[in-house]
């Protein structure tokens, strides 16, 4: 999650997110051009904060073999049905991305994009709702 310029990592067992790393503008700048690159008349506030739906197909192809990649997809719907019912109770508004430049977005969050990568994007409190 992107929350001003520090990236966190949410931890589901203990409910914590931990601070992973500090973004410079510039990180912050690729981010978002990432994301709004498909919609570039977009006009979403730029103070929102963003959920990343990361996938880890590694570690499902570990644990169910050829099918864990549809594995990996269905959980990262799961997790994003999740966060947008959360953000509809908490009354904020939230976007839901799936078009954007992962690679751009996978190399900020140092994720290598083949073992595990970006599969939704989401910000909150910016305009619209839904996917």
């Amino acid at each position: 999650m992107l929350v001003g310029d520090s990236v966190a990592i949410h931890d589901p067992i203990l409910d914590r997110l931990h601070i992973m790393k500090q973004l410079t503008r510039s990180d912050q700048d690729r981010l978002r051009y990432s994301i709004r690159v498909t919609n570039p008349s977009d006009d979403s506030p730029s103070d929102t904060h963003i959920a990343f739906v990361m996938g880890n197909f590694a570690r499902n192809d570990v644990l169910y073999g050829s099918r864990g990649y549809r594995r990996t997809l269905v959980e990262a719907g799961r997790v994003t049905d999740r966060v947008l019912h959360k953000a509809a109770e908490l009354q904020l508004v939230a976007k839901c991305r799936c078009e954007f430049i992962d690679r751009d977005i996978d190399a900020v969050l140092e994720a290598d994009g083949i073992e595990e990568g970006t599969i939704v994007v989401i910000e909150l409190g910016g305009g619209g709702n839904g996917c």
